[in-house]
């Protein structure tokens, strides 16, 4: 993509126009919005963690419940 399409992007993104909206109308603050982002950071960086920890399926189990 051109830098002139991710810009273009960038300006209608509905995250930050959200983010925006809720700094303007006073409902939250950017630093509030900032440690909720980390928060979520943090807890996808941990399940993502555990995903590749947890051992692989059994073989035979990968077709249960497939209808």
């Amino acid at each position: 993509r051109s830098e002139e399409g991710v810009d273009a992007w960038r300006q209608n993104c509905p995250i930050q126009q959200a983010v925006e909206v809720l700094v303007v109308d006073g409902l939250s603050t950017e630093q509030d919005l900032k440690s909720w982002a980390a928060e979520i950071r943090c807890s996808i960086e941990k399940d993502i963690e555990r995903a590749y920890d947890d051992p692989w399926p059994n073989p035979n189990d990968l077709l249960k419940n497939v209808y």
